[in-house]
């Protein structure tokens, strides 16, 4: 995954020319699958379809239908700030009202999917996601539940537009995942626009993420990764690009047959290298501390170490 292509994603949210609803004087009922009942077959869980809503677009309020949820998005004054607001409904008692993220030039948009993340909730859930604006950066995620009659709105965090993750049935059990990229390789070995990012799967487990990446059992999404993240970095051969190929290889078990492609993108190599710079070919960074190495291999290895994809008594070999 790109963060190039993530800053058109972007631009396509803002400009909001993606598939939605027709406008229509009644509440909108968009096709949103529903949790499977406890004596459906075994398969893999259908992929929850976004919902998108622009103010400018949709109009304020506009009101749809997912599930038992009545969503009602409205453009609101909300803390000094213009912002989306949400108010959700299920019938069975007060509604929800939820602020999003600020809204930006007279214009408030949100998105939101029916997504049963937890297994261990009772009831539908409901994954709303908004934009803070910015060249590339946030998207905040929470997950609304009705549970014992009251609501309950988890904070899954902010994610960068490289990475922001998608529900999917990662390993085809009938459970979703939440497939996004590994947020830490942007800016770490070049900057933003030529960075790239390895795949993360996360879990929602009574409420908190966990991050399952390393369960063999998600090795598909490594799968589907790995021709495109070789081809970025046979085209780029660059370390923004080709450290992140590595980790996918590494999570494949396949780092050996990566690495001519990988030092290929030492900057040293091709006379770019700055010994003192996080970004160099001989100095690895970890938080505020600055290790300097032999090789850009063993760069690449510490980094894969610090990051869970190699195993510490791999490193440095």
């Amino acid at each position: 995954m790109r963060a190039a292509a993530a800053a058109a994603m972007v631009a396509a949210l803002s400009l909001s020319a993606c598939k939605r609803p027709q406008p229509s004087d009644q509440t909108d009922t968009p096709a949103a699958p529903t949790p499977p009942s406890a004596s459906a077959p075994a398969g893999p869980a259908p992929t929850p379809a976004w919902i998108e809503w622009n103010s400018n677009r949709d109009g304020s309020p506009r009101s749809y239908q997912a599930g038992p949820f009545t969503v009602t998005l409205a453009k609101a004054e909300h803390d000094g700030v213009l912002r989306p607001v949400f108010t959700i409904s299920d019938g069975q008692g007060a509604p929800l009202t939820l602020a999003g993220a600020e809204g930006v030039m007279g214009m408030a948009q949100a998105e939101f999917t029916l997504a049963p993340l937890d297994r261990r909730a009772t009831g539908p859930q409901l994954l709303v996601r908004t934009f803070t604006y910015g060249a590339h950066c946030c998207f905040e995620y929470r997950l609304v539940e009705r549970r014992a009659d009251r609501w309950l709105v988890r904070d899954l965090g902010q994610y960068d537009a490289a990475g922001m993750p998608d529900p999917r049935d990662v390993d085809g059990d009938g459970s979703l995942e939440l497939l996004g990229g590994d947020q830490r390789f942007l800016y770490a070995f070049n900057a933003y626009a030529f960075s790239g990012v390895a795949p993360q799967i996360q879990k929602v487990v009574d409420g908190e993420l966990v991050d399952v990446s390393a369960d063999p059992r998600y090795r598909p999404a490594y799968e589907a990764d790995e021709p495109e993240a070789r081809r970025a970095c046979a085209e780029n051969r660059d370390p923004g690009v080709c450290i992140p190929y590595a980790a996918t290889m590494a999570r494949l078990g396949r780092l050996a047959e990566a690495w001519p492609l990988v030092e290929a993108a030492d900057p040293s190599a091709k006379g770019e290298d700055a010994t003192t710079d996080c970004w160099g070919a001989r100095t690895y960074c970890d938080g505020d501390r600055k290790v300097r190495v032999k090789s850009f291999r063993q760069k690449v290895e510490l980094a894969l170490t610090d990051m869970g994809y190699l195993p510490r008594r791999e490193a440095g070999r």
